[in-house]
């Protein structure tokens, strides 16, 4: 969807709505008629103006511009991809739908694309401590503190009625041995998590805490040792979404 329309339908008022209407109507007329050039090259610097003004989230420019220096580091930065997501976020209490943008999970930096009248097409990092929720596709993100929790992004990977699974997603970059190019480095993705149980919340990490966290609940404890026999590393979380699940159904 073209950026007008996505403005028209999810970000203006309706006097904007309106303003904006006016002007592109009065633009076709004017621009058909014989001999009004110089007028119509005004309404279009008109039309681009209210453009800039109206329809780009002017909050949002007050942005940094992104310019990171990840040369010569294998893999990237971002959680998503490379390429930008569409999705949705919350940003200074205001909703942005079906805006493309990408989370840097090394700096956890949410970059957005605009169109600056100075610079042209440009990616900024918004300020982050203003963003209160982000998602993309099934992947929902929310920014958290608690007294055991530190502030920060994390992903809902788990949410019912008793019991929520919070995960930490970063990136670090380590070095590995020498090489003929010197040192290799590469984005080593870490994960934390955090879960809310029994009115208590517990950070895992790894079989014995989960057990702990469980307590006295042998029904619960039981199934957990049997579904975590033999994991690999990769599988906790959905391990743990699972556990989650079947205590939900208890």
């Amino acid at each position: 969807m073209p950026p007008v329309q996505k403005y028209l339908a999810h970000s203006l008022p309706q006097s904007q709505l309106r303003l904006w209407l006016f002007l592109l109507g009065l633009n076709f007329a004017v621009s058909n008629s014989p001999g009004q050039q110089a007028i119509t090259q005004m309404r279009e610097s008109m039309l681009e103006q209210v453009y800039h003004e109206q329809f780009q989230p002017r909050n949002i420019l007050s942005g940094k511009k992104y310019a990171p220096n990840y040369e010569h580091i294998s893999g990237h930065q971002f959680f998503f991809d490379y390429y930008e997501s569409e999705g949705y976020f919350i940003y200074d209490g205001i909703k942005y739908d079906n805006l493309p943008f990408q989370y840097d999970i090394h700096n956890q930096a949410i970059l957005v694309r605009i169109n600056d009248k100075e610079y042209g097409l440009t990616t900024i990092k918004i300020a982050s401590d203003k963003v209160t929720e982000f998602k993309s596709g099934d992947i929902k993100f929310v920014r958290y503190k608690s007294e055991n929790v530190p502030e920060d992004f994390y992903r809902i990977a788990h949410q019912g009625s008793r019991s929520m699974l919070m995960v930490k997603r970063s990136k670090e970059v380590k070095k590995l041995t020498q090489n003929l190019h010197g040192k290799l480095r590469i984005f080593v993705t870490k994960n934390r998590y955090f879960l809310f149980f029994d009115k208590n919340t517990y950070e895992i990490r790894n079989k014995r805490d989960l057990f702990e966290a469980f307590g006295e609940n042998e029904s619960l404890v039981s199934y957990a040792k049997k579904l975590l026999v033999g994991f690999k590393k990769d599988e906790f979380e959905e391990k743990l979404v699972s556990i989650l699940a079947y205590y939900e159904e208890l």
